[in-house]
C-alpha cells in the first residue's frame, strides 16, 4: 500500500494536527508511506522525519516575517507549488488537516492519480464571530466541509464536538472514524528525576494558548512562594512579548524559556517539574496536557469543555481568571507530595500509546484498500 501525507500548514513548530500524524504513521512503516510538505516543515520536524521518506519544496515568503496576511499569501502559494509537482499513483491519500492548503490538494492528486482520500478534522470547526478573522475561518471551514462531504472517503476526528458538526453538516456517520491524540510512551523516562522547576508549560507562543497570561499567574506564585521556578517550552509570533513581560514584573530568574526541544528532552522538563501550567483559552484536545498527566504531574489549567476526555484528572479555573489560576498553583506547591500522589501516570500511559493509536488507524486504511481492491 502506497501512503502520501499532505503536511502543508506548517509556520513554527509543530501544531497538534502536524505532531499527530508524524506519530501515528510511525506505526505504518509495513507500508510505503511518503510526506509532501514545505521545507520549513522539514526543518521544525527533522527529529520525527529521521529515516522517513519525505518530498520538500519551498515557496518566496517561507522565512517573511508572518502576519495575518503574510500567512494567507503563504498558504496559497504553498497550494500552488503542490498542485504544480508530479507524482505517481497512490493507495491512499492523507490530507493532514482540513485546512484549504491540504485538502484542496488533495482533492485534486486524488482526481490525477487515485486511491483513498483520508482527511483529519482536528477542529474546532466552528467560533463565535467575535471578529472578521473568525467569521472568514468559519466560511472556510463550511466551504472544507462541502469539499469533503463530497470527496473524501474518510474523515479522521479527535473530538467529539467535532464528529457532531460533521454529521449535522451531513456527512455520513460511517465516513467519520473517532480516533484520539496520544503519548509518546517511550521516550518517557522510566526512573524518577530530581524537581528542578516548580512548573511547566509547552506551547505555542499565540494569544489562544494563554502565554501572555504566564507572567501575570507566575508574579501572584511569587508573591507566596519567592523562589518559585517555571520552565516554558515553545516558539512563537508572542515570543518577545513574552519576554518583555517577564523582565517588566522582574522574574528573570523565576522564568527560564526554552526554545524548541526534543521529544526526549521535553519529557525530562516534565519530569522535573513538580506541576504543569497550561492557560490554554481554547483546545480542541490538548496533547501536552495528556504528556504532563503520563508524566504524573498535577495539571492547572483553564475550565474547557474539551478536557472531559481527561475525566476528573485537572485541576481547573475559570477561563481568564489569572489568580485563580495562581491560587490553585500555590495549592498544589504547598501540598506537593499529596497532590503528585494522586497522579495516574500509569493509567493514562496504558490509555494514550500512540503505537496503539496508530495501529488502530491503520487497520481502517487497510480496510479501505482491501474493499478497493475488491
Amino acid at each position: 500500500m502506497k501512503i502520501l501525507i499532505l503536511m502543508n500548514g506548517w509556520a513554527t513548530k509543530a501544531g497538534g494536527g502536524d505532531y499527530h500524524i508524524l506519530n501515528v504513521s510511525k506505526q505504518w512503516s509495513s507500508h510505503s508511506v511518503e510526506f509532501l510538505m514545505p521545507s520549513l516543515g522539514v526543518d521544525y520536524a527533522k527529529e520525527l522525519l529521521k529515516g522517513r521518506k519525505y518530498h520538500a519544496y519551498s515557496t518566496s515568503l517561507e522565512r517573511a516575517n508572518k502576519n495575518l496576511l503574510v500567512m494567507v499569501l503563504l498558504y496559497m502559494l504553498r497550494t500552488l507549488k503542490t498542485l504544480t509537482l508530479k507524482f505517481n499513483n497512490y493507495d491512499i491519500i492523507v490530507s493532514s488537516s482540513q485546512a484549504f492548503y491540504d485538502v484542496v490538494p488533495g482533492l485534486v492528486y486524488k482526481a490525477l492519480y487515485g486511491g483513498k482520500l483520508v482527511v483529519y478534522a482536528h477542529g474546532p470547526l466552528f467560533f463565535r464571530p467575535r471578529k472578521v478573522r473568525h467569521i472568514l475561518l468559519m466560511l472556510h471551514n463550511a466551504v472544507m466541509l462541502i469539499l469533503m462531504k463530497a470527496a473524501s472517503d474518510k474523515v479522521f476526528v479527535v473530538n467529539k464536538e467535532v464528529k457532531r458538526a460533521l454529521m449535522a453538516f451531513g456527512i455520513d456517520e460511517e465516513k467519520i472514524f473517532m480516533t484520539t491524540n496520544g503519548v509518546n510512551v517511550e521516550e518517557i523516562p522510566k526512573k524518577a528525576l530530581k524537581k528542578e522547576y516548580d512548573a511547566c508549560f509547552i506551547g505555542r507562543f499565540i494569544d489562544t494558548k494563554g502565554v501572555m497570561d504566564i507572567p501575570k499567574i507566575w508574579a501572584s506564585v511569587c508573591e507566596t512562594v519567592p523562589n518559585a521556578t517555571l520552565v516554558v517550552i515553545g516558539d512563537g509570533p508572542k515570543k518577545a512579548d513574552l519576554l518583555k513581560d517577564i523582565g517588566r514584573l522582574g522574574l528573570g530568574r523565576n522564568i527560564k524559556v526554552f526554545g524548541h526541544v526534543t521529544e526526549k528532552r521535553k519529557y525530562e522538563l516534565l519530569k522535573q517539574s513538580k506541576m504543569f501550567l497550561f492557560p490554554s483559552y481554547r483546545e480542541s484536545w490538548g496533547i501536552v496536557v495528556a504528556e504532563a498527566l503520563a508524566c504524573g504531574l498535577p495539571v492547572v489549567a483553564y475550565d474547557l469543555k474539551d478536557y472531559a476526555i481527561f475525566e476528573n484528572d485537572l485541576h481547573t479555573a475559570p477561563i481568564g481568571d489569572v489568580m485563580g489560576m495562581s491560587n490553585t498553583a500555590v495549592m498544589i506547591l504547598s501540598n506537593y507530595h499529596k497532590f503528585a500522589a494522586l497522579g495516574r501516570a500509569e493509567y493514562w500511559m496504558r490509555k494514550l500509546d500512540w503505537r496503539n493509536i496508530g495501529r488502530r488507524q491503520l487497520e481502517v486504511l487497510e480496510g479501505m484498500t482491501r474493499r478497493r481492491m475488491k
